[in-house]
């Protein structure tokens, strides 16, 4: 059995760690740690862990650089593996890091590939006994050795139950599969949505959401030099600027952009930057093009309220709203383009691309047949479309298949503008 120190403050955490590590070949007893007092003294009572999980929220009761040096201890000493969030393991050759954006079960299944244990496709999952004891209720239907069911998903964990089933010689527990499958996807959903709670200044979203689409591109060998990142950050505070000067509009503007949404930002971040691969490989150096679209990609989303929304593609998916709502996700372009134009100083090539991101002139639903009036506005329909497809897939926990993408986009042209067309594929050559 192997042994895993979980370093984070997020509720919860442990217990999906728990679910969704057990899925593999060996069984992995977690030993959750809010703080970093915590930490250290695990660290000192287990003496050694074969996985070490750091978070990007973790109590600082103590310094973090004293359990930095306990982790480097342990590396230096055993073949411990060390993953996480935390900032401070990026760029560290012995450390496996993932972008807090990245979802959380993903991160987990890349943790179980990292140590060398594929998961195990079956009907049931194997956990330690002990495991049930971090639970409040039973998380799906357990059997014991004999394949006697022992406990029902739902009941108290109780637990004179629990020790009864070890000393009984019931070390391991099986539990159905889809049953922990569905209860770790609540979880991760529970946790992501408090972790974007605690999230209290948008910029600091944005800059992981940033990490976030670098990492995704670097992962298919895509380099993302310092002038897209430069353009990138600039369109953010380009955009804090504009509100801050729209006197009749920021406050609505600023209760518009502060989203709780994670996948808002990725979806701005991921368009900016295909946006300006784009138009690297079209030989559109000029600066200015580069800013239109990733100022347009801070504004795009702008009316939409919540992550179901902001999945939408087609007006079928559009069928499934009613009343205003249907009307306000239909007209979101338009209507964020109308609020912007308040503003004579605002850019008009913006407010083009902004209204025609779905590929309507009008500002208004999800047209089969995708067209523009500008070019660099069907650049934009190209690059969000195809970020907003990739991100999705990435999401579900699939391997998205950017050609397959790309003939989905190919489809819903109405001018197959072979230019983009030729830039967009070269750009995802290495997806």
């Amino acid at each position: 059995m192997l042994k895993a120190l979980f370093i984070s403050s997020q509720e919860d955490l442990h217990l999906l760690s728990t679910l969704v590590l057990n899925q593999s070949r060996e069984q992995f007893y977690i030993f959750p740690a809010r703080s970093v007092s915590e930490s250290i003294d695990l660290i000192e009572e287990q003496g050694s862990f074969d996985l070490i999980f750091l978070g990007h929220r973790v109590k600082k009761d103590k310094e973090l650089k004293e359990l930095s040096s306990e982790i480097i201890r342990l590396i230096n000493e055993t073949e411990v593996k060390l993953v996480g969030t935390n900032r401070s393991l990026k760029g560290k050759e012995w450390a496996n890091y993932f972008s807090e954006m990245t979802p959380l079960i993903s991160v987990l299944n890349q943790t179980i590939k990292s140590i060398g244990q594929e998961n195990r496709p079956s009907d049931f999952i194997k956990i330690p006994t002990l495991s049930l004891l971090e639970f409040e209720k039973i998380p799906a239907d357990c059997f014991d050795k004999n394949s006697e069911k022992v406990c029902s998903i739902g009941d108290e964990v109780e637990v004179s139950t629990v020790y009864e089933l070890k000393e009984t010689g019931n070390e391991i527990l099986f539990l159905q599969t889809n049953q922990v499958r569905e209860y770790s996807e609540q979880l991760a959903e529970s946790i992501d949505k408090l972790d974007s709670e605690e999230i209290k200044n948008p910029k600091k979203v944005f800059e992981a959401a940033t990490d976030y689409a670098v990492q995704l591109l670097k992962e298919s060998s895509i380099q993302v030099n310092e002038e897209h990142l430069k353009v990138t950050t600039e369109a953010r505070d380009e955009m804090e600027n504009f509100i801050n000067l729209s006197k009749d509009s920021k406050g609505l503007l600023k209760e518009l952009i502060e989203k709780e949404q994670k996948f808002y930002y990725k979806h701005v971040t991921m368009t900016s930057l295909l946006g300006c691969f784009i138009l690297d490989e079209m030989m559109l150096t000029d600066p200015s093009m580069k800013q239109k679209v990733c100022l347009a990609a801070q504004f795009q989303n702008i009316f939409l309220h919540n992550e179901k929304e902001l999945l939408i593609d087609s007006n079928d998916q559009l069928g499934h709203f009613k009343g205003d709502d249907k009307k306000r996700i239909s007209h979101h372009p338009l209507m964020a383009a109308e609020l912007l134009q308040k503003n004579p100083n605002f850019d008009s090539d913006v407010l083009k691309i902004i209204k025609e991101q779905h590929g309507d002139k009008r500002g208004i639903g999800f047209p089969e047949k995708m067209q523009s009036s500008l070019k660099i506005s069907l650049v934009f329909q190209v690059a969000s479309l195809f970020a907003q497809t990739f991100l999705i897939e990435k999401e579900k926990g699939l391997s998205p298949q950017p050609l397959d993408i790309f003939n989905r986009i190919y489809q819903r042209l109405l001018v197959k503008d072979h230019s983009i067309l030729k830039a967009l594929k070269s750009v995802i050559a290495g997806l």
